[in-house]
């Protein structure tokens, strides 16, 4: 049985550091980037589109395929 762990997909684990850019640029807050930074929250398909382009790369560098 596969665990909640490594069921859930988390920015952090993709290719991509997304340390280098702001809340701003990725539309959410700061409180939010730092939880999605450290693990505490996989982010929502449109914030992880929203980090894509903030880092301008396309989203299957972020997503696993």
């Amino acid at each position: 049985s596969t665990s909640r762990r490594q069921r859930q997909m988390c920015i952090r684990d993709r290719k991509e550091d997304i340390t280098g850019i702001s809340a701003e640029q990725a539309d959410i807050t700061p409180q939010h980037l730092y939880r999605i930074e450290n693990e505490r929250v996989c982010p929502t398909i449109l914030v992880v589109a929203n980090i894509a382009k903030a880092l301008g790369v396309t989203l299957d560098k972020l997503l696993p395929l």
